[in-house]
């Protein structure tokens, strides 16, 4: 972004430039650049500042306007990928925080997902017309009765009157 600056400030002041500039060296070793004559005679050298053609002048314009142009896209490319990034991290955090996982399952959790899976295995088994998938269904409701059963406290088991 600085030499974007730079060069447009080169190319904005080139028709500014003054055709001669100074070089003058003091006597404790400083040296300075200005468009006057030096003080003490013998101590400065002149330069020579060359005067760009319209051409040069329109082509350093053209080129800090491209810089210019250029240093936008990038920033707009940055701002894209830090707006993408931040996206991203927030919805790999709902997900973290909605997935099961991401707390410790409870007892109650364990027992509630245990009589729901009991409740639909009873549910198929009712529906299901040929033997084969009724049977699956009475051992899956039957395991996790017996789950149920021997990992649940009293409070959080099915009840025998809940079976029909």
């Amino acid at each position: 972004m600085k030499l974007v600056l730079l060069s447009a400030i080169l190319a904005g002041s080139a028709p500014f430039a003054h055709a001669q500039a100074y070089k003058c060296v003091y006597g404790n070793g400083t040296v300075s650049y200005q468009d006057q004559p030096c003080v003490q005679p013998g101590s400065h050298a002149e330069i020579r500042v060359i005067q760009p053609t319209p051409e040069q002048r329109r082509d350093a314009q053209l080129r800090a306007r491209q810089d210019a142009l250029r240093a936008q896209l990038l920033d707009l490319q940055e701002e894209e990928i830090a707006r993408r990034r931040a996206q991203l991290e927030e919805s790999e955090a709902r997900r973290a925080a909605a997935s099961p996982s991401a707390r410790p399952r409870t007892e109650a959790d364990k027992c509630a997902d245990y009589r729901e899976r009991l409740a639909d295995a009873q549910y198929w088994q009712k529906r299901f017309l040929h033997p084969a998938n009724i049977q699956r269904e009475e051992e899956k409701a039957r395991h996790y009765d017996e789950r149920a059963f021997f990992e649940c406290k009293a409070s959080d088991r099915p009840s025998v009157f809940d079976k029909k």
